[in-house]
């Protein structure tokens, strides 16, 4: 939901209508929704991102007199998560593999960054852009919350420099860039997150809530931490 866009979404369709108001705007098929695999933005105009009837196809919708859309490939697998950043440029992806996280600019459909959670399977809760679009954060099973860079040049500052030479003759694991900072929380509840450059929000659904703060280098600290169930 946004200020003025309501997304409804059933098994493989989305019903998309406007507010305050409620009038139906588009009806979108899409593939099938267990996630539920849908982000929307307002901006100038509204963007939707859905999962297409084909494995591992993005389907986003630009809704303007005519609907217009663009597919991407982005996984081989299902889609498991995705997320609008909130400016619209950016999408970010993980199947249901959940080893890797990738992001694509919307209007081309251009792989930008593929990244790398760790090489065994896990189920991702959740991937969340800060509003600067500068970091984005990925919450799974593993109790593990890993905040990945998108500025270039701080991603290039973050390799290794003795691998990255090395890269175009190396295995695509050893070469992936990975999380510069992996938070590692006390329960494996649900998680969802909220994030800055240098915080980190996140309310998990046993009722935990988390407070840290982190920095470029891998640093991270507990600020606060409250239970809301047994308040």
């Amino acid at each position: 939901m946004t200020k003025n866009s309501l997304a409804v979404l059933f098994s493989n369709k989305c019903f998309v209508y406007s507010l305050p108001q409620p009038k139906k705007r588009l009806e979108i098929e899409t593939g099938w929704n267990d996630g539920p695999l849908v982000d929307m933005v307002d901006g100038h105009v509204l963007l939707i991102a859905t999962v297409s009837k084909n494995k591992g196809q993005l389907q986003l919708t630009w809704l303007h007199d005519k609907p217009i859309t663009q597919l991407i490939q982005a996984h081989h697998s299902n889609v498991r998560v995705l997320a609008l950043s909130r400016n619209g440029q950016y999408v970010a992806t993980a199947s249901v593999k959940g080893t890797l996280v990738r992001i694509f600019e919307t209007r081309t459909g251009k792989l930008l960054y593929e990244f790398r959670r760790g090489s065994d399977p896990a189920t991702i809760y959740a991937i969340q852009f800060d509003l600067e679009c500068t970091r984005i954060a990925v919450t799974s099973d593993k109790g593990t919350i890993h905040v990945f860079l998108l500025d270039p040049k701080e991603i290039e500052n973050h390799r290794n420099p003795l691998i990255t030479p090395l890269s175009p003759y190396l295995p695509k694991y050893f070469s992936s860039d990975w999380s510069m900072c992996a938070i590692s929380l006390p329960t494996q509840a649900k998680a969802m997150v909220m994030l800055n450059k240098s915080d980190l929000f996140c309310i998990c659904t046993d009722g935990c809530y988390f407070h840290y703060s982190y920095n470029i280098h891998g640093n991270y600290r507990l600020e606060s931490f409250y239970n809301y169930l047994e308040l």
